[in-house]
C-alpha cells in the first residue's frame, strides 16, 4: 500500500515538469508563439509567465494569481485577467525569454511516469518472486 502511494504521489509531480529551449527568443517572437515562456531578468531571476502579450506598447506577462511569479513581482503594476494576472514587465531589464519546448516537456511528462512505473512494477515483482538459481 505505501508502494501504490508512493508511486501515485511520483506520477503526480511528474505531471508538471517544463522544458524550456536553451536559446533566447525575441519579445516579438515569444509574443506570436503564445506560448508558456520564462523571463530570465538582471540578476538572473527567473519568472514563468503563461504567455507574454503586448498591451498598449507595454509587454505584459500572464500568470495566475497566487503564483511564485505572481507573488515575487507584487511590486509591479498589475491588473485582473480573468483567472489570471496580468503584470506590467516594461519596468524590468529583461535579459533573455525562452520558450517552452513542447515537444520534449510531453515526451519528459509521459516517459518519466512510465519508467518509475515500470522500475516500481520490476520491484515488486522481484520482492515477491525472487530469482531462483
Amino acid at each position: 500500500m505505501k508502494k501504490s502511494a508512493l508511486i501515485l504521489g511520483l506520477l503526480f509531480l511528474l505531471q508538471s515538469c517544463s522544458v524550456y529551449h536553451s536559446g533566447a527568443r525575441s519579445v516579438e517572437e515569444a509574443v506570436a508563439a503564445d506560448a508558456k515562456v520564462k523571463v530570465i531578468s538582471a540578476g538572473q531571476l527567473q519568472y514563468k509567465f503563461r504567455k507574454l502579450e503586448l498591451q498598449d506598447d507595454h509587454l505584459v506577462g500572464i500568470t495566475k494569481h497566487n503564483s511564485s511569479t505572481a507573488k515575487k513581482l507584487k511590486h509591479l503594476p498589475s491588473s485582473p485577467a480573468g483567472k489570471f494576472r496580468a503584470i506590467d514587465l516594461s519596468e524590468m531589464v529583461i535579459e533573455e525569454i525562452k520558450l517552452r519546448n513542447n515537444t520534449l516537456s510531453t515526451i519528459i511528462n509521459i516517459a518519466i511516469p512510465i519508467a518509475a512505473l515500470y522500475v516500481a512494477l520490476l520491484a515488486t515483482y522481484v520482492a515477491v518472486a525472487p530469482p531462483s538459481y
